[in-house]
């Protein structure tokens, strides 16, 4: 049996939450099913055949992606989403080259084509079992709108009321689908309705986070994810630091890796140079997955404080599940579904995103704990990982949803 997974996201780069997911699904399956990643980009220019596919060895999945991306800036920021006929090209390579008794569609994508054709030319008219994976990424979207600069904003500005429009009708297809994979409870009850509807946390692969035996770099934070102004209050954070900088050691650093908006980035540059903490916190591009639990496992304290705002009320952190996994304590805030996981004061400090002094106790209260201590919530977090986040465990649930 093979799992298509169709999307306009870069799957292939290996980061990201996107790509996390799918892999976590593909490693619990992987004696059961072959994961294939079709990348919408891929056919924006040239036509490809079977043949392009091909096999990762790290995850043991197949792509068919457009390493060299076709997408210029304005396709990016007008037209990605009206993109019909890429859309048509890939849903009719797929109907080509498999067989729909073989072969399950896991949709992953915001492309409003790629939805329509793929619910009513995939599955309505050539029987392909569609299961759609929903996230917050189209909240998020919205949420941390960046319009462009001149000329582009002009279009953009004047197409986004016509992709607000389409988006609803995305939420609308999903009845339409097979069954739909959701992240979060509160997902879960907006899609309560439908039939078929299974809630999978972000999921680990647990091979990858090996137990810790002794605790080094005592003070030493880390944020791994998307850099925003609305996502993480990362900025309240950067702040926090200076409110409690007193009562912490010599040895405290914080080390932010991640990707963002050109702008935003520069901004939280300048406030990390205004604020004289440039020796202390450290800014740091997005690594691949299979990198993630070796940095991770480096630090004694991950940063998790989501803003109280949509789509983090509808996300689920890919950061929640592997902090838990490396033995990481928690600094969080208490959105989604985060105190199904985390206990004030026993494996996590729980913050108001509002508030930075609540951030800046945080600081302190971690700097005053114990090697004993952390040992101690290491081996917690990393029990809770094994019967939380363990994608084995999930292999049952995964089999009945590509069945």
């Amino acid at each position: 049996m093979k799992v298509i997974v169709l999307t306009n996201y870069s799957l292939s780069s290996r980061k990201g939450a996107a790509y996390s997911r799918i892999f976590a699904y593909s490693d619990a399956l992987k004696s059961n099913m072959n994961f294939e990643v079709i990348e919408l980009d891929r056919f924006i220019k040239k036509r490809p055949q079977p043949s392009d596919l091909k096999r990762n060895e790290n995850d043991g999945m197949s792509y068919l992606t457009n390493n060299k991306s076709g997408q210029n800036k304005l396709y990016k920021v007008v037209f990605s989403m009206f993109d019909f006929i890429s859309a048509f090209k890939t849903v009719n390579f797929i109907n080509k080259n498999y067989n729909p008794s073989e072969s399950r569609i896991l949709l992953y994508s915001s492309n409003f084509f790629l939805f329509f054709f793929s619910i009513f030319y995939l599955g309505k008219l050539n029987k392909y079992k569609i299961i759609i994976e929903k996230n917050e990424i189209e909240i998020g979207k919205v949420q941390n709108l960046y319009i462009p600069s001149f000329p582009y904003s002009v279009l953009f500005i004047c197409l986004w009321p016509i992709k607000w429009i389409l988006a609803l009708f995305i939420d609308l297809m999903v009845y339409l689908s097979d069954g739909v994979i959701v992240i979060s409870t509160n997902l879960e009850r907006k899609y309560s309705s439908k039939k078929n509807v299974w809630r999978i946390p972000i999921l680990v692969n647990l091979k990858r986070f090996n137990k810790r035996k002794d605790i080094n770099n005592k003070e030493n934070f880390i944020y791994m994810g998307a850099i925003t102004h609305k996502k993480d209050a990362l900025f309240k954070t950067i702040e926090a630091i200076v409110l409690s900088k007193h009562k912490l050691s010599a040895n405290f650093s914080f080390e932010i890796i991640g990707d963002g908006n050109k702008k935003v980035l520069n901004e939280l540059k300048a406030l990390i140079l205004k604020l004289g903490l440039k020796d202390i916190v450290k800014i740091k591009p997005s690594i691949p997955s299979e990198k993630v639990s070796e940095v991770l496992m480096s630090s004694n304290f991950g940063m998790l404080i989501r803003e109280n705002n949509k789509q983090n009320k509808y996300g689920f952190s890919t950061k929640l599940a592997e902090y838990v996994a490396a033995g990481l304590f928690v600094i969080s805030s208490n959105t989604s579904d985060n105190l199904l996981f985390l206990d004030h004061m026993e494996n996590s400090f729980i913050v108001d995103p509002e508030k930075k002094k609540t951030i800046s106790e945080a600081f302190i209260y971690c700097s005053n704990m114990s090697d004993q201590e952390l040992n101690k919530i290491n081996e917690r977090n990393y029990s809770i990982a094994q019967k939380k986040f363990n994608a084995e465990k999930y292999r049952s649930v995964l089999l009945k949803v590509f069945n």
